[in-house]
Formats: structure tokens, C-alpha cells, sequence
């Protein structure tokens, strides 16, 4: 797969400004669709507008919305059409806590847990990051998505959440653990959840 996109926008205010959006991108398959028996190489175009404030490193925002395409070189097979979301949003209320939110939606090629002709997946994340001192930070995030596979009544539905914290010894070297739980269910099909536990080392110059 590969692309490219562009966005351009125009200032209302000082704060507020007006911008749209566009991407194409170009899918290739090696082999046909087993579950479809046909090529699903294609090309997928995406256009949206929507406005963006920021109030300075404290405060901003975005919203937007538009059409996804999925367009197939097999003309047998017909567009799939999607309207498209997005917002974001980031909150420092204090020098010491960060709060982001982030809504995407994309639509695309089927992916390995899917069948279909495409998937068209919103997401959407939450996170919030607390300074405790100059070598303590503490972390915490949820999320959730749905996929839908174009064609057929398969879904993909799940949620998680994660907390972690990055421990600073020195100018050179940090520490990391985090958790993680996330619960999937792919329809047809039972839920399953998944916990993670990871420490990592960083060290650099």
C-alpha cells in the first residue's frame, strides 16, 4: 500500500482556523480474496473538513468530518462509501497533568482478522500523563474500536485500558512498566481478553 495527502487551511481568527483534508492511497494484493473470489486491489480516497482552535500549549482542539471511498479495479465489485469522523483534543490543566482525546475513522483494506471486500474502523483513545516530580511519571490510557467488514455481517468490537509509569535514574537511563487489558470480540465468534505486562530499559547519550 502506499499514498499520500494534503491538507490545507485558513486562518478565521487567531485561534480558530478552518482546514480540509484529502488522502488517496493505492492497495495491491498478491492473490485474489479467498472469502470474495475476486482481486481486491483498489484505490481508496478520503475528504474531510472541519475546524482546529488552539488556545496556546495548554489548550486545543480539532474536529472534522468527510466521505471515505473504497474504489475496486474488479468492476463487479461495488464502492464502498463511509462518512469519516476525527477529533482531538489536549488539556493541560496544570504544569503537571496532560489529558488528550482522539477520535479517528478510516476506511480500507480488509485486514488478517477480517473478510469482506473492506473495513471501515473508528477508534477512539484517551490518556492522561502525571508529572510527579522531575524523575516520576505516571500514565494511564483507554480505548475502544469497531470494524465492520463491508459485505458481510462480521464485526470486530473491543476496548482496553493501560496504566504504566517512567522512572528517571539518571540524565542517561529510564525505566518503564506498564499493564495493559484489552477484550476483543470478532463476531462470529466468543470475546477474548488479553493482559500485558512490560518493563523496558532506555538508555541513551
Amino acid at each position: 500500500q502506499f499514498g499520500g495527502g494534503r491538507r490545507i487551511g485558513y486562518a478565521l481568527t487567531p485561534v480558530v482556523e478552518a482546514f480540509g483534508d484529502g488522502e488517496v492511497s493505492r492497495t495491491l494484493f498478491d492473490a485474489p480474496s479467498a472469502s470474495v473470489g475476486a482481486g481486491l486491489d483498489g484505490t481508496q480516497y478520503s475528504l474531510m473538513g472541519g475546524l482546529a482552535a488552539n488556545w496556546g500549549p495548554d489548550l486545543s482542539a480539532s474536529a472534522s468530518a468527510g466521505l471515505g471511498i473504497n474504489h475496486f479495479d474488479d468492476r463487479s465489485l461495488a464502492d464502498i462509501r463511509a462518512a469519516l469522523y476525527a477529533a482531538k483534543l489536549t488539556y493541560k490543566p496544570t504544569e503537571a497533568l496532560t489529558l488528550t482525546g482522539n477520535l479517528t475513522s478510516v476506511i480500507g483494506a480488509p485486514g488478517p482478522n477480517g473478510s469482506g471486500t473492506a473495513q471501515i474502523t473508528y477508534q477512539a483513545t484517551a490518556g492522561a500523563t502525571y508529572l510527579v516530580n522531575d524523575w516520576l511519571d505516571w500514565r494511564a490510557s483507554a480505548n475502544w474500536h469497531n470494524t465492520s467488514y463491508a459485505a458481510t455481517p462480521d464485526t470486530d468490537d473491543g476496548y482496553g485500558f493501560g496504566v504504566g509509569a517512567d522512572y528517571i535514574i539518571n540524565r542517561q537511563t529510564k525505566l518503564s512498566a506498564d499493564y495493559a487489558y484489552g477484550r476483543d470480540t470478532i463476531s462470529p465468534g466468543t470475546p477474548t481478553a488479553t493482559q500485558t505486562i512490560s518493563l523496558g530499559l532506555t538508555v541513551q547519550k
